[in-house]
């Protein structure tokens, strides 16, 4: 066939079409509607300050919009959610409006805890009026928490730690009312 250079018709093609498929995929905190459970193995104690399911939350000290140092510690005995998030993530988007609509029907009990990540604080203080939150929203401008301490890959990725400290679910990707009431659960809070 003319233009071919060997192998099959169109596998360029489509290995190329795979690829950029996955890329998007990875890029968008696994969009499209998709979430996955993600349950971290607990290893070897080969690194302990990592988030693992079943394995204390690593503390960690970010500022607030307002450049207060807020600590994860600070919130001890209180069931807690973990959100890291981006203002370019769609699902993140999607998902604000829920989280903070659990946070209003059940804080103080459940703590909800925005992570902005790799983002300067005047762009999650648009996100944050806009999306009319009142949750603690922290800013890991330096992308070390997330990606470091919490193996963030995808945006958002949430963790539902009890009111020990224990991580007991991941979800990556966006949630619906219903998979948050079930990981809520999980840490105590809801019915």
């Amino acid at each position: 066939m003319p233009g071919q250079r060997g192998g099959r018709p169109g596998t360029l093609i489509s290995l190329i079409a795979s690829f950029l498929c996955l890329a998007v995929l990875l890029c968008t905190g696994l969009a499209f509607g998709s979430t996955i459970l993600s349950v971290i193995e607990s290893g070897g104690d080969e690194q302990p300050a990592l988030a693992r399911t079943g394995q204390p939350a690593p503390d960690f000290v970010l500022n607030n919009i307002a450049g207060q140092a807020i600590r994860l510690s600070d919130f001890n005995g209180h069931p807690r959610l973990i959100n890291f998030w981006t203002t370019w993530c769609g699902p993140c988007r999607e998902e604000m409006p829920i989280l903070q609509d659990r946070y209003s029907r059940w804080a103080p009990r459940l703590v909800i805890i925005g992570v902005d990540e790799c983002e300067k604080p005047i762009d999650a203080l648009s996100y944050v009026t806009e999306y009319l939150l009142t949750f603690p929203m922290l800013i890991d401008e330096a992308c070390k928490i997330g990606p470091k301490d919490y193996l963030v890959r995808a945006y958002p990725t949430s963790f539902f730690v009890d009111e020990t400290g224990i991580i007991r679910s991941v979800i990556i990707g966006g949630m619906t009312p219903r998979i948050l009431d079930d990981n809520l659960r999980l840490i105590g809070v809801g019915y």
